[in-house]
């Protein structure tokens, strides 16, 4: 995975090089968690889980930027976690493989260069968009020999299918620092919306009425290639 990021990246670099327009590309590092079937009542930072990735950006005008970016992670869950779920006793872990095209609002505008000279800047964002996850849960019920109530709610859910590649919708917020001209560093944090509630393949079993969602917060280092197109 790590040799697939590299060469995504560096394949994207002479795309960035070429071009005369406002482009950045960067790394990401931060973590994935989960909310769904095996959390009570919401996410808990026990089942945090590190994510890396790569992305593209490119100014669209100073107060909006489209983005492309490709996240790897992990997320898991356990009832042990929780007193009231501990009975039932299931947990799963899946990767995380996601792609996302979204619409960055700079809620300040982009003011870095004035007269050719960095002023150096905290810029906070928002950011929507659509993506495509591919999940694998593996998925243990802890079944024990006699145990009725372990293989009844894993009978639930074997009778069901679902797609390994999900629909979603990133929603989130940052800020960004410029560190140098071409560089800058930002922190953001998000959730992603998916239309299943199999990401811990778990329903049945659970709340079939509630989708699972996932989150995803971490570092963006960002190199900016034409730094003077950016007043």
């Amino acid at each position: 995975m790590k040799n697939f990021l590299t060469s995504s990246f560096l394949l994207l670099l002479p795309l960035f090089a070429a071009s005369q327009s406002k482009w950045e590309g960067g790394l990401y590092l931060g973590f994935t968690n989960y909310g769904g079937d095996l959390v009570e009542p919401k996410i808990t930072l026990k089942e945090s889980n590190v994510a890396f990735g790569v992305l593209a950006r490119r100014q669209i005008t100073p107060l909006f930027n489209a983005r492309f970016n490709f996240l790897y992670g992990k997320i898991s869950g356990s009832d042990k976690n929780y007193d009231n779920l501990i009975q039932r006793d299931i947990k799963f872990k899946s990767p995380v493989y996601e792609f996302t095209l979204t619409c960055e609002h700079e809620i300040l505008g982009k003011k870095h260069f004035v007269n050719d000279t960095l002023h150096r800047m905290f810029s906070p964002y928002v950011f929507a968009g659509v993506g495509m996850t591919i999940i694998s849960p593996d998925t243990d019920y802890n079944i024990k020999e006699g145990d009725g109530v372990s293989n009844e709610l894993k009978d639930k859910d074997a009778h069901f299918n679902y797609s390994n590649t999900q629909f979603s919708l990133p929603i989130g917020l940052g800020v960004k620092y410029d560190l140098t001209n071409n560089l800058n560093i930002g922190f953001e944090y998000g959730i992603r919306l998916v239309w299943t509630d199999y990401l811990d393949g778990v329903s049945q079993a659970g709340n079939p009425n509630k989708n699972d969602v996932y989150f995803s917060g971490g570092i963006v280092l960002a190199y900016r290639f034409n730094k003077k197109e950016h007043i």
